[in-house]
């Protein structure tokens, strides 16, 4: 009975430390100014590199820039090549639209963090690489449609299934692929 009440006063004190720590311990203070870049298509070098002057001078010191939305900004192993960035981006090569941008960023000293819808990939009526290769990874709604008219927007999104293990590994490996390629200084899911 003892040992029982000397563990209880132990846990109990391990709990008051705890609170009485974090609640002492001050926070880093981290301004962050940031906005989404817009996908609008910039398919050159010039184009990236006078919006992030843009941006530069509104003071803006991170960006999030889409790098998943059933295609992607770089010549990728598993995921197609978004047709509205095909270009020439300079010294960081044909159709390397988030390589670009990602460098160019950072010369200004602007963090860019990839941002991402995660299982959307694009909308029905449109041609989906990803989606049409793998019926088996495309996500079903309770009528047996792969499609959902979205209350908010009236459009038919295309998710891929979010309960599919190797929907898991698609998206990991992919993720691991951007992390590897690009200095990216964060990840919004």
């Amino acid at each position: 009975a003892n040992e029982v009440l000397m563990n209880q006063y132990y846990i109990e004190a391990v709990k008051y430390y705890e609170e009485g720590y974090c609640a002492s311990t001050e926070s880093a203070y981290v301004e962050s100014r940031s906005a989404w870049y817009p996908l609008n298509g910039a398919s050159s070098l010039k184009d990236i590199t006078l919006m992030l002057d843009h941006y530069k001078n509104c003071n803006i010191n991170l960006i999030y820039v889409s790098i998943f939305e059933g295609t992607t900004l770089f010549e990728s192993a598993y995921v197609p090549y978004d047709s509205r960035y095909v270009g020439n981006y300079g010294s960081y090569g044909r159709n390397n639209f988030l390589g670009a941008f990602v460098e160019e960023a950072h010369k200004r000293g602007i963090e860019v963090h990839g941002w991402t819808t995660n299982f959307f990939v694009g909308y029905s009526g449109e041609y989906n690489k990803i989606f049409d290769s793998h019926p088996e990874w495309q996500q079903k709604y309770y009528d047996g449609k792969v499609d959902s008219t979205d209350e908010m927007t009236e459009m038919n999104l295309l998710y891929l299934d979010q309960a599919n293990p190797e929907v898991h590994e698609f998206l990991i490996t992919f993720y691991n692929e951007v992390f590897d390629k690009f200095d990216l200084d964060g990840l919004l899911l």
